[in-house]
């Protein structure tokens, strides 16, 4: 690999990532600091009771996930027959990738068939605290619990299932379950609970739809019919202040992440499917089929609901350019995803191998501040994100820097605007992706390629990349499916040339009942499961040898 391309790569890696993270974080804790503007920042008692709304909806949702969350891993942990592992992977993920705002919806048809903003009191014979903060609480519920499954089938794998093998052994099940197995699995319980919580907490369009004011609701609210942009931080700075007091609970039991991030890596391979279990095999195939049955009731409602099949032609004409921008800037959060990825990747590969200290301590500070800010944006509320871009890509925000307006101005005017936010919250998922599997994935293979002659860099490009390839692109399809069905932040940075499904659905569903709206609900849930199917492989390093002597001849 050419020194003239390494130079290029890291050019274009510190120019994406000063656009899609950099510049944003920057301007947002820049105007959060403005002097003048710290009255946003107040407290009252109206905000407080916000708050603590979100909290115990969040909470709640929390809870109830780890008791659909286990029901899933117990499918996921079946041995035979061997399709029941699969279809229930395959079905969380369809689940946790659906826009949460159609489970909203889906739930509203039965409840609330006249529409979700009936206010004459009797218009719906369900009590109000049902069709409000316990239909969130469900919906959330629903929508996280594939979280929670992932992280307690990890943990029954790494610690779980030997502790109960060797604990009946001297006890009965029933003991050895609430006496060993509830202790061995108590940090992996905590993880669960506090990623689930992350999620729900952030997560608008469920509260939104369901009529439940909260603290994140109102920040976007605030920010939309604010004259000017950048002042979501001192809006959010106590829900933000929340996810870095649950992140600081979570750091004792940070190591789980790593075992938990290797075993998604292998979610497509037979190891996470074929992992063994103490537990009868009927009674895990009862518990995870009927888990997955609960997860699939919005496709039946949205189904039992439609009333005219022609309405899946009818919404190709309505729906037609949404589609086609939608697909641009989703394509686009994708490959920028991808590159910023690799970037990182490579420029920690090389810190490795460099013999300056001072260069070498400067390229892992770049790559690990990349990172950082690839979770921060992935954590905070929607809102504020949505408001940081608009702020760092409005008229004269940095005008002291030559140039700047010009590129602004290019990018607020088209789909690009809505990959970079896209980028911004989900673009970690690419960069952990081929960081954590991929070095796990191709660590000896490099090794190999390396001792037969190669060198670090051509064994990177002919060995990790090909290896990573297929896991990298799953990555970047799950980034561009995620950001084409967000709504938050995305309406705060759309331009007025560039339309979307998912907000014009979004808007849709705020006041219709009609076939169009469900069979777009229906299209959306199919594409996911398509993707989800697309995505489901990942490369292998079968041959780790054979590839190291091609590299080295």
């Amino acid at each position: 690999m050419g020194r003239a391309w390494v130079v290029l790569g890291i050019v274009v890696t510190v120019a994406l990532a000063g656009l899609c993270l950099v510049v944003p974080a920057g301007v947002a804790l820049a105007d959060a600091l403005r002097a003048g503007q710290w009255a946003d920042a107040g407290l009252s008692v109206r905000r407080i009771g916000l708050l603590w709304r979100g909290v115990y909806i969040a909470l709640a949702a929390a809870l109830l996930s780890q008791v659909l969350g286990a029901g899933l891993a117990a499918g996921l942990a079946v041995r035979r027959p061997s399709w029941v592992p699969r279809v229930v992977g395959w079905l969380s993920l369809v689940v946790l990738l659906t826009p949460p705002y159609i489970y909203a919806y889906a739930w509203s048809l039965p409840m609330l068939p006249e529409g979700i903003n009936v206010g004459a009191r009797g218009a719906t014979a369900w009590p109000s605290w049902m069709i409000g903060p316990g239909r969130a609480v469900w919906c959330l519920a629903t929508w996280c619990c594939p979280v929670a499954a992932f992280v307690l089938h990890s943990g029954w794998r790494a610690a779980g299932r030997g502790a109960l093998q060797l604990a009946v052994l001297d006890a009965s099940p029933l003991r050895a379950t609430l006496y060993v197995l509830t202790r061995v699995m108590a940090g992996w319980l905590a993880v669960s609970t506090g990623a689930v919580l992350l999620l729900a907490m952030t997560e608008y369009a469920i509260c939104h739809l369901c009529l439940v004011q909260t603290w994140n609701t109102e920040v976007l609210s605030e920010v939309l019919i604010r004259p000017e942009a950048g002042q979501a931080l001192l809006l959010a700075w106590p829900l933000v202040a929340l996810l870095v007091l649950v992140l600081a609970a979570l750091w004792p039991v940070r190591a789980h992440f790593a075992r938990l991030a290797d075993d998604l890596a292998q979610l497509g391979e037979d190891r996470w499917a074929l992992g063994g279990t103490v537990v009868g095999v009927r009674p895990g195939l009862v518990i995870g089929l009927a888990t997955a049955l609960v997860l699939i009731a919005p496709w039946v409602v949205l189904i039992s609901r439609l009333r005219r099949i022609h309405a899946f032609v009818e919404i190709w004409r309505i729906y037609a350019c949404d589609w086609a921008d939608g697909l641009c800037y989703a394509v686009g959060a994708a490959l920028i995803a991808i590159m910023l990825a690799i970037g990182v990747d490579f420029a920690l590969c090389w810190a490795k191998r460099m013999s300056s200290r001072a260069w070498r301590t400067l390229l892992r500070l770049a790559a690990d501040t990349i990172m950082m800010l690839a979770v921060v944006g992935a954590l905070m509320p929607p809102a504020l994100v949505g408001d940081a871009f608009a702020a760092a890509f409005g008229p004269a925000t940095i005008s002291w820097l030559p140039g700047w307006n010009h590129v602004a101005d290019l990018f607020s005017r088209s789909w690009l605007i809505v990959s970079f936010v896209g980028v911004a919250r989900y673009g970690v998922i690419a960069i952990l992706a081929l960081r954590v599997a991929g070095e796990a994935l191709t660590r000896l293979p490099m090794q190999h390629a390396e001792s037969d002659g190669a060198s670090w860099r051509q064994a990177y490009v002919r060995v990790r990349l090909p290896m990573t390839a297929r896991l990298l692109l799953s990555a970047g399809m799950i980034v561009g499916l995620l950001s084409f069905t967000e709504v938050a932040a995305t309406q705060l940075v759309r331009p007025p040339n560039v339309d979307s499904v998912a907000i014009t659905l979004l808007n849709a569903i705020h006041y219709g009942r009609d076939d169009q709206i469900i069979a777009m609900c229906l299209y959306l849930m199919v594409f996911v499961a398509i993707i989800v199917g697309l995505a489901g492989g990942r490369s292998g390093g079968s041959a780790p040898r054979t590839a190291a002597t091609r590299v080295a001849s």
